[in-house]
């Protein structure tokens, strides 16, 4: 496939041309994702999440715990401690390790005779650690260690003394050790039929599965189908029937009623505004015919709501575009059209075409152009559109024109299709990149800043409309855009992407940890201004 100096030469952006300062790089529509429903039992006065305590261990700012972060893989075995005296090994065991001890135990910076949850034993009149092993982050573990470390050490429970579970002790620990609690990157093998590089593509989870969908390489796009199991961390490559859609990159995905959406994309100089529809228990592909609608279009963004499906913005080739198009799945004989025995997906074989399968939804299937009111964002692609759960409000960040990088944020109400400008502390341009709801945060990863090819993580707090900074361990995954991420329970996948010069194939999850609650938020209130 032809490459030119600019992502609209690529065929990617739809009529949005990049800046001449940006690197070539294909262009496509970020997709949207909703994540896993989450749980209701959030307290209903929360509002605001806290920060994070000032002796967390995302203030760390050791040398040796930065060191230990910078090659980490993705295990499923737990760490084995080890027991140091001033950076001289001493012993290694699976659980506390049992060191010659010299006097009493001690917790380093603490009052003498308390325990915490790094205990320190003079061995030898030398002072080292002794930590027990986690299978898992959960502070289950945490209390068991410190109420291990009690029983054990002098001034304890036993004799009244108080238990410490510093944080600060941590910032002892050599680089064996790892703040379990602060967010960290790991890159997952590959097991199974894994998909080759992909950029442009999609990413939807349905039930604990991710479906990834089509994109393309420096080279041609495809139209496979790959399922990877979060729970078996395994790849499959599915077999699917009916009328399969072209090869695409730059489409949009949306999952409604355990059925994937398809819509627009293209391929080169060709720009698509089909709809196609995958059960996800059959995995039948239907072609649905639909009255009116959007012209042919990528780059744009997709959501669903009270059964609706929403596609937004996004370029046809020649320009930007802002309009909105409401699809009403209600209608017709969509239920119908896509009914039939369910059958298990046969997977790790490749996909075949074929005939339409069942009929046509009828005449009183149609799309609707929205009418909204309010300042409206300026037309624009490679923007993302998140729909909050539990809420009725769109967030819409960044984005471009093919002139100018974006960092504006605006939230369109959907009960009455107003827009809202929203002012933030700070600018952050983005395009290409993805935005994933973490309770009453965005998580934004990646992108294109207008200069170069990003891996930082930005958190807008939706509550106050601030961003916030939260320190990551572990990889992290080279600077990309045209990737995916979905949340998934407490974690964040990311696959794939394109920085400019490579098209990526790994997959690497961000591990909440400490901010694993995060997802149980769901008692909040976007911040808008009415009166913007």
């Amino acid at each position: 496939m032809a490459t030119n100096s600019s992502p609209a030469a690529a065929g990617g952006g739809g009529g949005v041309r990049p800046a001449s300062r940006r690197p070539s790089a294909p262009t496509f529509g970020t997709t949207f994702s909703t994540s896993r429903p989450v749980s209701t039992s959030a307290a209903a006065s929360l509002r605001r999440i806290p920060p994070a305590p000032l002796n967390s261990p995302q203030d760390l700012s050791h040398p040796q715990q930065q060191q230990q972060y910078s090659s980490v893989e993705y295990s499923t075995s737990p760490p084995k401690p080890e027991i140091y005296s001033r950076g001289k090994h001493i012993s290694r065991s699976k659980s506390w390790a049992q060191a010659p001890v010299a006097g009493k135990v001690v917790v380093a910076g603490s009052p003498s005779g308390s325990a915490g949850s790094g205990v320190s034993g003079l061995v030898g009149g030398a002072e080292a650690t002794r930590r027990p092993t986690f299978d898992s982050d959960s502070s289950s573990n945490r209390a068991r260690s410190i109420s291990s470390a009690s029983g054990a050490a002098a001034g304890g429970p036993a004799s009244g003394g108080p238990i410490v579970d510093s944080h600060r002790e941590n910032r002892r620990l050599p680089a064996a050790f790892s703040p379990i609690p602060a967010m960290h990157w790991s890159k997952l093998p590959k097991r199974g039929e894994a998909p080759s590089p992909l950029r442009a593509h999609t990413m939807t989870l349905v039930g604990h599965r991710l479906f990834v969908f089509g994109g393309c390489d420096s080279r041609a796009c495809y139209r496979d189908l790959y399922v990877f199991d979060t729970e078996a961390l395994y790849w499959s490559k599915a077999k699917t029937k009916g009328t399969i859609p072209e090869p695409c990159r730059a489409h949009s995905t949306v999952l409604l009623d355990r059925k994937l959406y398809v819509f627009g994309g293209g391929d080169g100089p060709i720009y698509f505004s089909t709809l196609h529809c995958l059960d996800t228990e059959t995995f039948v592909w239907t072609k649905l015919d639909v009255a009116g609608g959007p012209g042919p279009r990528r780059a744009h963004t997709t959501w669903p709501y009270d059964g609706n499906i929403y596609v937004y913005a996004g370029g046809d080739g020649v320009r930007a575009i802002s309009d909105i198009f409401v699809l009403n799945t209600r209608e017709g004989l969509l239920s119908n059209s896509l009914s039939g025995s369910p059958q298990p997906p046969a997977l790790d074989t490749p996909p075949v075409s074929g005939g339409m399968v069942g009929a046509s939804p009828g005449p009183n299937l149609s799309w609707t152009k929205a009418t909204t009111t309010g300042p409206a964002p300026s037309p624009r692609g490679y923007h993302t559109s998140t729909l909050i759960q539990g809420g009725k409000k769109v967030v819409v960040f960044g984005g471009s024109d093919g002139n100018e990088c974006f960092s504006d944020v605006h939230v369109l109400d959907l009960t009455d299709m107003k827009w809202h400008a929203v002012e933030v502390d700070k600018p952050y341009p983005r395009l290409s990149h993805t935005a994933t709801q973490v309770g009453s945060y965005l998580f934004i990863f990646g992108g294109h800043d207008g200069g170069k090819y990003s891996n930082e993580v930005l958190l807008l707090n939706l509550v106050t409309m601030n961003w916030e900074a939260r320190r990551c361990f572990g990889g992290p995954p080279r600077g990309r855009g045209y990737h995916t991420a979905v949340l998934c329970d407490s974690r964040i996948f990311v696959f794939g992407g394109y920085d400019g010069a490579e098209v990526f194939d790994d997959l690497w999850v961000l591990d909440l940890s400490a901010c694993a609650y995060l997802p149980q938020i769901t008692a909040f209130d976007v911040a808008v201004d009415p009166e913007i």
